[in-house]
């Protein structure tokens, strides 16, 4: 996907806002088992949460419910899933290294089905942290792993050597801003980050996320036969005509799309920040 500049705010990645330590992140007062992680940006620019990236810095695993921009000098709340039920052990300078940990394709799906349950009742971003316990505990379960942590960045690491393989098959273009993914013969979804050089620092771990159920070999990764085929325009075009806004946990504003063949969300602030599609099973 080509890139078109727009009239949106600059914005960082969070890994790099973590390396250079302008993002500093804690707990929130009342302890380590309340579904939200405090920020603060002590950076020149607005610092960038994707939908389900590890957010670095507490003391559990933590992955973001929605995507968020974090604005210079802010102070903010951000609604997150554990992904670590035992005290952390991998996090503290994980920010600093290469790519940041995303939660799998099957697993982000789950979320934004549950984030826009949510929303539609209460406003809020939660997710069903039962459901998200499940889905890391199967993944640790039916890989061996044997993590004291019960982590699901212990299930990745347990899958590097087969998915630094198949991301060696893949290579970043220049000033690329998204890419569309296919399994076989057919369209599993999309995902698009604005700003070129965002994206090419997130691409490692998005291009993680979006392989590691086809490296798992899991069948709920692949959408039905019936909703889209090899090529991607009928997934395209299926995007333009869903789709509800409202406002976001930051600067700029939500998007939530939702359709019988697909679902998904996003962050518009100016321009397209982030977009995140999937195609899903119908009934």
């Amino acid at each position: 996907m080509s890139h078109r500049r727009g009239p949106g705010r600059a914005y960082v990645a969070l890994a790099d806002a973590l390396a250079a330590g302008t993002l500093l992140v804690d707990e929130m007062s009342d302890g380590a088992v309340v579904p939200n992680v405090l920020v603060e940006n002590a950076g020149a620019l607005s610092a960038l949460i994707l939908f389900g990236e590890e957010i670095g810095g507490a003391r559990r695993g933590r992955i973001a419910n929605a995507t968020s921009l974090v604005a210079p000098g802010a102070r903010a709340m951000i609604d997150v899933s554990c992904v670590e039920r035992g005290r952390c052990r991998h996090l503290e300078g994980r920010g600093a290294r290469g790519d940041h940990c995303f939660a799998s394709l099957a697993l982000r799906r789950k979320m934004a089905a549950a984030v826009a349950a949510a929303r539609a009742r209460s406003g809020r971003f939660r997710t069903d942290q039962s459901q998200v316990w499940d889905e890391v505990d199967e993944r640790l379960r039916a890989a061996r792993v044997r993590s004291t942590a019960a982590a699901y960045a212990d299930y990745v690491e347990s899958r590097e050597a087969a998915l630094a393989e198949l991301a060696r098959s893949f290579a970043l273009l220049e000033r690329q801003v998204g890419f569309v993914a296919a399994l076989g013969d057919e369209i599993l979804g999309l995902e698009v980050i604005g700003r070129p050089e965002v994206f090419a620092r997130a691409f490692g771990g998005l291009l993680r996320s979006w392989a590691v159920d086809a490296v798992e070999g899991a069948p709920a990764t692949a959408p039905p036969p019936e909703s889209f085929g090899p090529e991607p325009h009928a997934f395209l075009e299926a995007l333009g005509a869903t789709g509800a806004s409202a406002p976001s946990l930051g600067p700029g504003v939500d998007l939530r799309l939702e359709a019988p063949a697909l679902s998904g969300c996003g962050l518009l602030a100016g321009d397209l920040v982030h977009l995140v599609a999937f195609a899903v099973r119908e009934g």
